[in-house]
């Protein structure tokens, strides 16, 4: 073993000494010679003859010299390296070609790296966390709390200690997260707003996660009554205490409250839902006794080493079921689930992903055989080259190896240019992304992606140099030379050209597709008027405030509201109802929760279709209640609503139903609008804090206040006067404040983002289907100039010749279309998900994709065919 490691070790170094051991190797064999001269010498042979004679003896220098060279080095790579020089050479002599087809490879390479980059953190790279595989979301689901784009699923604090602490058998570890991406305002020096989340003590050691710097939390500090202390991110740390040791045990101030530092996380670290840059504890538990009210827990766990979640899924059944019947109004249409956290946070963001990975790959593969093309062109203008060659001893492996070793030079320098091709078009990628698809933001070029982006760099060299060599291998021009090969018809080329066309049919069709999609969703009606409406979000308690008036007195404002929920999202969700005084109907399930001031309805212009909207009046002791269209339905079906009473849950009081809204979109533009519940906001501050509070719940006031209102004044005058109001309640809290119409475009982002990117790709794509269309018809028609002239001297008309080379490009387009079109049909069952109005096969949309296509390559093939048109026969003639 040892002795082979060190042939192989003297063989590499010989390889950069050759210089040397050929001079001592041709001093060598000069001296055999010269002694063997001198033997023939003295056995009486004049000087000539013996030294002919020891040449004849020894067998040849020059075979000599090559054996010994080798047995000393490397012969493959020693070969290599010749056809590496020799292409660059050969390349250097073509500049044109040599430049487009690199930049043609560094196209696609540099598309696929930046999209990898962008994705991978996503579908490849494993989470940060410690064993991040056995981490999962458990909890139930309700039908009536499906959402888009996540697995919904909780537990509930009821409950919740006695059955999963400890935790149950599939797992070793389960945390909870009673609320994420909450607002936490900084009110001192340098006020900003940051993201909260209160976590179970044993959060972040069931995610495999140490603090960086101090302690996590422990059992006493989740404990009701115990003294408040944060854990911030490493960022604010850095931020806000520049990065000092010393930060541990300080105090910072949120909303108000001096809080002490007592750890701080890792960099880098994210939250496995929301966003949070400060996490508190809990301090819910031990529950008092005469609560009713509970929170939803958002759970995770670690299972149990070879535990699948489907068999976890399977034993939490019983726990799930129990809690379940604890649940007013909600014993039915629950079900158990165990989902792993990729999925969890990914949710249905990986299908889109997926997608553009295959745009991106189809565009690369376009790349490859646009190359492979110009290679294929290329060689058959060098068949003499290599038909000398095999004359002179060379095999018909060597030579294609020279073919295959140009075409991966050709795909380094590819992979080069498209890694700054990559940078530049992540960067667009990362401006243009939306904020929904989970880690985006994180994409960069480091180290894994250099090395995917090698890895592809290599296939494409392969796939590119594959059919040329296996051309050179198949080849009669080594036997019969140039002419052999002049009227061979190049039929790999036009099967190129073809799978070219094809694969651009499935691009055109999947980004006409989403852009129809696209179209629909944002012609979606909403119910409501964006135009004009600015929502603030500020973090104050409302029931010590009253910024209402204030709001309202802003110049320019015809409107002006405040409610308990974001807009245009859903709010919170009821469940059950009871009308009339009777019992709760558990079928009831799925209506959404919104408590407002009055003047809610008037602000986002929703029509009242029934009754009347709020009034100041029903801030006092009276209460009143709001449908919308599909909740009057449901709770009243085939009556008037107006004057019937209902209850939202057990213990609070009966609301009278004073009018009917119009629906609205409250669930993203693909969902159907779920039933609104309209509630007003009295004077005594919102329903739900004070149910908790005379129901020995935490009672935490409401911390976070929403605002909109309707103006005739611009975006700047309106953001303005809107900060000033608040800067009037306190100085030091930070306030947001954007158009609703910006609001509302973000529900189109995604698609908004995928169509466009489907939409770039497919274009270049097109252009390279025609590139390669083009430089087939042309090759065709310098191929055939002879036999062009002959026809044209014989009298053919030159718009005869110009049919012929467009109906030979047309029919290796409508093979491609055909293919494509079989192709794709198969293919968009996958991309159905993300279709909106549309079906995967609506006709329009490959119609207009197949006209694009047809348009496009007819445009593509016309120079050829009037070139061929204009051949001057006599030319033709006299150049053969």
């Amino acid at each position: 073993m040892n002795s082979s490691i060190r042939r192989l070790w003297e063989r590499i170094c010989s390889m950069f000494c050759k210089r040397k051991l050929d001079d001592d190797l041709s001093a060598e064999l000069a001296a055999h010679i010269e002694m063997a001269t001198e033997d023939n010498v003295r056995a009486g042979m004049n000087q000539e003859e013996a030294r002919r004679q020891a040449l004849i003896r020894f067998g040849g220098i020059e075979a000599a010299k090559e054996l010994h060279r080798d047995v000393r080095s490397l012969p493959l790579l020693e070969s290599f390296a010749q056809d590496a020089r020799y292409a660059l050479r050969m390349l250097r002599r073509n500049p044109g070609f040599a430049l487009t087809a690199v930049l043609v490879l560094a196209l696609g390479l540099g598309a696929s790296t930046a999209m990898f980059s962008a994705l991978d953190r996503i579908l490849f790279r494993p989470l940060r966390y410690a064993d991040a595989d056995r981490l999962v979301n458990i909890g139930m689901t309700f039908p009536a709390f499906e959402t888009a784009g996540k697995f919904p699923s909780a537990l509930y604090s009821r409950g919740y200690h006695a059955r999963w602490k400890p935790a149950p058998e599939p797992f070793t570890a389960v945390t909870t997260i009673a609320g994420t991406g909450k607002i936490c305002d900084v009110t001192e020096s340098r006020p900003e707003r940051l993201f909260c989340a209160e976590v179970e003590s044993n959060f972040l050691e069931t995610l495999g996660v140490r603090p960086a710097l101090g302690r996590d939390f422990t059992p006493e500090d989740d404990t009701r009554g115990a003294p408040p202390v944060v854990i911030i991110s490493h960022d604010v740390w850095t931020r806000r205490f520049g990065a000092d040791p010393g930060a541990i045990g300080r105090t910072i101030n949120l909303n108000g409250k001096s809080i002490p530092v007592i750890g701080v996380l890792p960099p880098g670290f994210a939250m496995p839902t929301g966003q949070a840059e400060i996490l508190q504890p809990q301090q819910i538990y031990p529950l008092d006794p005469k609560a009713q009210m509970m929170s939803s827990l958002t759970a995770f766990g670690r299972l149990k080493p070879d535990v699948t979640p489907e068999q976890a899924q399977a034993a939490i059944a019983p726990i799930i079921e129990a809690e379940a019947k604890e649940l007013p109004g909600m014993s039915r249409g629950f079900k158990p689930q165990v989902v792993p956290l990729r999925d969890y946070l990914v949710g249905d963001a990986s299908r889109a992903a997926w997608l553009l990975l295959g745009a991106v790959a189809g565009l690369l593969l376009i790349a490859c055989v646009n190359v492979a093309n110009l290679i294929l062109a290329r060689l058959s203008a060098r068949n003499l080259e290599f038909a000398v060659r095999s004359a002179l001893g060379a095999g018909r492996s060597r030579l294609a190896r020279m073919a295959l070793t140009e075409s991966l030079l050709l795909a380094v320098a590819g992979g080069g240019l498209g890694l700054l091709l990559a940078s530049a078009m992540l960067r667009v990628f990362l401006q243009l992304a939306p904020s929904s698809i989970p880690e985006i933001d994180r994409a960069s070029l480091d180290l894994r992606v250099f090395a995917v982006a090698a890895v592809l760099t290599l296939a494409a060299g392969v796939a590119v140099g594959i059919w040329p060599a296996l051309s050179v291998l198949r080849s009669r021009s080594l036997q019969y030379g140039l002419r052999a090969t002049a009227a061979a018809r190049p039929r790999v080329r036009f099967a190129l050209v073809t799978a070219q066309i094809a694969l651009t049919v499935a691009m055109l069709g999947g980004s006409a597709l989403m852009l129809r999609t696209l179209w629909n969703m944002v012609k979606v009606p909403l119910g409501y008027v964006s135009e004009r409406v600015f929502t603030m979000n500020v973090a104050i308690n409302p029931e010590r405030y009253a910024p209402g008036e204030r709001v309202r007195r802003i110049p320019g404002t015809t409107a002006a509201t405040m409610t308990s929920m974001a807009f245009p999202t859903n709010g919170s969700t009821v469940v059950g109802f009871a009308v009339d005084g009777g019992a709760r109907d558990e079928q009831r399930l799925g209506m959404c929760w919104r408590e407002v001031t009055p003047g809610y309805f008037q602000t986002f212009s929703i029509p009242i279709v029934r009754g009347r909207a709020f009034a100041e009046s029903d801030r006092g002791a009276r209460s009143a209640v709001i449908l919308s269209e599909s909740a009057a339905q449901i709770l009243f079906p085939g009556q008037d609503p107006i004057g019937h009473t209902v209850q939202l849950w057990p213990l609070f009081d009966w609301t009278e139903v004073v009018g009917v809204a119009r629906e609205l979109r409250n669930n993203g533009l693909t969902k159907t609008p779920k039933p609104e519940v309209y509630t007003v906001w009295s004077s005594g501050g919102s329903a739900s804090s004070r149910y908790m509070r005379s129901n020995g719940g935490p009672g935490l006031p409401r911390s976070t206040a929403f605002f909109a209102i309707r103006t005739a004044a611009g975006a700047a005058d309106a953001a303005a006067f809107l900060k000033q109001a608040v800067a009037n309640l306190d100085p030091l809290l930070p306030v947001t404040v954007e158009p609703l119409d910006e609001e509302v475009a973000r529900l189109t982002e995604r698609p908004r983002f995928v169509a466009w990117l489907l939409s770039a790709f497919a274009g270049l794509a097109l252009l390279l289907a025609a590139a390669g269309l083009y430089g087939v018809a042309s090759y065709l028609v310098t191929q055939r100039t002879r036999d062009i002239g002959v026809r044209i001297a014989l009298g053919a008309v030159p718009a005869d010749i110009s049919r012929q080379v467009v109906w030979e490009a047309g029919r290796w387009t409508s093979a491609g279309a055909v293919l494509g079109c079989a192709l794709a049909w198969t293919a968009t069952r996958a991309i159905e998900a993300q279709l909106y109005g549309v079906d995967s096969r609506d006709p329009l949309s490959w119609i207009a994709a197949l006209g694009v296509l047809c348009a496009v390559l007819l445009l593509a093939v016309l120079r050829p065919a009037v070139r061929a048109a204009r051949v001057d026969p006599m030319t033709a003639l006299r150049a053969e």
